[in-house]
């Protein structure tokens, strides 16, 4: 008897570390009635799915989505269709496998019909052990908040703000919550210039992430700010002259996952001027050119 009691524990969890799962990234994220003050708002659920060697062959076929109690259609809240994560519906999967899909999703504002508030839905994903197959495999219970607003301002600067060519300047970018409920960072980004811009450094400058300190996760309350490293600058040797702006910014809202993009505003400005020896040369120039004018 006790030579049996010491075995099922290992069967079962052999049976546990083998079985396939499911589950949500963030099972609740917010969409926004009102995104006039960000560049970009989206809302994307995601799903992580894994399995062993040892589970048999499954099918992912189809997702389904099943509003819960109260849901209002006009959040337009769509479930992924024909494939995500560079998976095709109806596509074998096997062996050891891992990956984080797309399988809810909308973009940006929601409609004003919509009251502000929490709203539940489930996706249930649909397959089994052929193409064909329509088991329930799993059912994963979320939420979305609707929110009136993000009430986020990011501003930034760059040091040094003059450089010559083949040198390196660092963006630091503030995010400050001006609002009352509790803000968190996703992540950050740059290279969104507005429609009409002409003084954008994207392609006469190298630009890359700072990585030194990351956007991922800052938690940021209400009236309080966060101030972090947000990329790296290299002129080149074909950098031309001139004033150029910086345009990047900040990417979060009120749960980890959201992807709401806040634009620093104004753009930060970095003047390029020419080398000093560039200069002593003009100076030099300028200098022979007034001797011979007197000669």
């Amino acid at each position: 008897m006790k030579r049996t009691l010491f075995i099922l524990p290992l069967v079962a969890a052999a049976l546990c570390a083998s079985a396939e799962t499911f589950s949500v990234t963030s099972p609740t994220l917010s969409a926004l009635r009102d995104t006039s003050n960000l560049e970009d708002s989206q809302t994307h659920f995601q799903m992580r799915y894994s399995r062993a060697d040892a589970d048999p062959d499954t099918y992912i076929n189809s997702l389904r989505f099943v509003g819960g109690a109260g849901w209002n259609s006009d959040i337009n809240l769509n479930e992924s269709s024909g494939g995500f994560g560079g998976y095709t519906f109806g596509d074998r999967l096997s062996g050891d496998y891992f990956n984080t899909f797309g399988i809810a999703y909308r973009y940006g504002a929601v409609l004003s019909s919509v009251v502000p508030g929490l709203y539940d839905f489930t996706i249930e994903v649909i397959g089994g052990a052929d193409a064909n197959a329509q088991d329930v495999l799993a059912s994963l219970p979320m939420s979305i908040l609707v929110a009136e607003r993000l009430n986020a301002v990011a501003t930034g600067s760059i040091t040094p703000g003059t450089v010559g060519l083949n040198q390196v300047a660092k963006v630091s970018m503030t995010v400050e919550n001006v609002g009352s409920d509790t803000l968190v960072g996703t992540s950050w980004y740059q290279g969104r210039v507005p429609s009409g811009a002409t003084d954008s450094l994207y392609g006469k400058m190298d630009a890359a992430f700072d990585f030194s300190e990351t956007w991922f996760g800052p938690v940021i309350g209400p009236g309080a700010s966060v101030t972090r490293p947000h990329s790296i600058l290299t002129t080149r040797s074909d950098t031309p002259q001139g004033i150029y702006s910086f345009y990047g910014g900040w990417v979060g809202g009120y749960y980890k996952g959201d992807s709401h993009w806040v634009s620093m505003s104004p753009a930060p400005k970095i003047e390029v001027v020419p080398e000093p020896a560039t200069l002593l040369a003009l100076g030099l120039g300028l200098v022979g050119l007034s001797r011979r004018r007197r000669g």
